[in-house]
């Protein structure tokens, strides 16, 4: 639990000072927040799973989860938008 609440508490941080900065509206700030929250998930399940067997490295296992959240965020914001 305290990883989860690390997790959100890090992607709001990041996403007000997107925000603040004005690089961010409203819609990007929702989707920083779940995509840095899905990411720490993928990232812990990947390691689990793979890195834990040996099957890939840690530089693995951060590639897939920085470019599982990248597709993750996109979809979420396209979707966000298209509304």
């Amino acid at each position: 639990m305290v990883g989860e609440l690390a997790a959100i508490v890090g992607a709001v941080i990041i996403a007000v000072f997107a925000y603040g900065l004005n690089v961010a509206d409203p819609a990007l700030v929702a989707v920083t927040i779940l995509a840095g929250f899905f990411g720490t998930n993928i990232d812990s399940l990947i390691g689990a799973l793979y890195e834990n067997k040996h099957l890939i490295g840690n530089a693995g296992t951060n590639f897939l989860a920085t470019l599982l959240s990248g597709i993750f965020a996109m979809a979420v914001y396209y979707l966000l938008i298209s509304f």
